[in-house]
């Protein structure tokens, strides 16, 4: 058989320039991290999120629609009471509010967040004195949200309930890379 000569066989470098194969400097690519997503396949600001999230809750509605106001509550991380609010769940709050605005669905002022409460186990729970305050503004349901942290980011769950008889009227999950929670 017949073996080639390594030292003769010709490479062509970055230039176009061709050289022997031994002379040519090795490129290593160190890849330090595996990110979860990136800038040109995903999107990179968390208002992009949160829009695809309001399109997906809009399409889970009943096709009559609301007959009232939907009051977006901040998110919580997983087993967290409503006293450990983060500036990321706020932002999320307003930014879906103003999502679900733009989608031509009316959304409660945020200050009404007041009215309501949730217990240790995630209940939502008010007086009825504050279930006539918010039906005096003309919120007939709560967007409720939980942040699920993981290795690669939040995941976000999302449900719209009926205030009267807590009807669950719409539900969507979304997914925050590490990426976009850097930015926040």
């Amino acid at each position: 058989m017949f073996e080639a000569d390594q030292s003769r066989r010709l490479c062509a470098d970055d230039n176009g320039n061709f050289n022997t194969c031994q002379e040519l400097p090795q490129n290593v690519i160190n890849q330090t991290e595996n990110p979860s997503a990136t800038p040109s396949i995903h999107f990179v600001q968390l208002n992009e999120y949160t829009q695809q999230l309001a399109r997906e809750l809009k399409a889970d509605l009943p096709i009559q629609g609301l007959n009232s106001a939907i009051l977006v509550r901040p998110f919580e991380y997983g087993g967290q009471t409503n006293k450990q609010s983060s500036a990321l769940s706020e932002q999320l709050a307003e930014y879906l509010a103003g999502d679900l605005r733009d989608l031509g669905i009316i959304t409660s002022d945020i200050s009404l967040n007041n009215n309501l409460y949730r217990t240790e186990a995630g209940e939502i729970e008010y007086s009825d004195e504050q279930h006539a305050s918010l039906e005096e503004f003309g919120t007939g349901y709560v967007m409720v949200g939980k942040m699920m942290k993981n290795q690669h980011g939040i995941i976000l769950s999302v449900k719209v309930v009926e205030l009267k008889n807590g009807r669950l009227v719409a539900s969507g999950n979304k997914f925050l890379p590490n990426m976009i929670l850097k930015n926040v």
